[in-house]
């Protein structure tokens, strides 16, 4: 912009002094100085973008660097939020969301970003249906429903407990071989 006249536009991006000097048709001459404050540039990083099961819940933050003073937070949607004012607000999700959130500085000057929060499924747990054994030498029955395990992720790992006369605990159907009592299995 230009230097000279009575309105001049200055937009530096370190605190700058200017000084005006006014000069009359009779050379007189007067001079003044302000000083115009820039704010170092409001700037907002997401932080890691979560990956939860559903029921589950994460925290979500952002790294602020630049502008001036206090900030306040605007995060939206709200859906899902112990807060959309805070922080670093805790979110429970229902389905993958994507959060943005809006961080505003004492000047007014304002950053924004996004963080999207992924939701998986639970899987289902099918233990079967209670199974009776003959007391003989020898009798074994199999355990587990049929399927053991659905939704979620179809990579899916086992483990029951008590592993008391289990040939495979880690096994979708394991093997229970005759027991000396009765024992229920999980």
């Amino acid at each position: 912009s230009s230097t000279t006249g009575s309105n001049v536009t200055a937009t530096p991006t370190v605190t700058t002094t200017y000084l005006l000097e006014v000069t009359d048709a009779h050379g007189c001459r007067a001079t003044d100085s302000m000083k115009v404050i820039a704010n170092p540039l409001l700037t907002v990083v997401p932080g890691n973008s979560p990956i939860i099961c559903s029921g589950q819940s994460t925290t979500l933050g952002v790294t602020v660097t630049g502008g001036s003073g206090v900030y306040t937070y605007s995060w939206s949607p709200g859906t899902g939020l112990n807060s959309s004012t805070a922080a670093n607000p805790v979110a429970n999700p229902t389905v993958t969301t994507t959060y943005c959130v809006t961080v505003t500085d004492i000047a007014g000057c304002s950053a924004s970003t996004c963080i999207t929060v992924t939701v998986n499924p639970t899987p289902v747990a099918n233990a079967g249906s209670p199974q009776a054994m003959t007391d003989c030498p020898g009798s074994y029955v199999i355990i587990g429903g049929s399927p053991t395990a659905s939704g979620g992720s179809s990579s899916y790992s086992y483990l029951w407990s008590p592993t008391t006369a289990l040939q495979t605990p880690t096994s979708a159907n394991p093997i229970v071989i005759l027991p000396h009592s009765t024992t229920p299995y999980t």
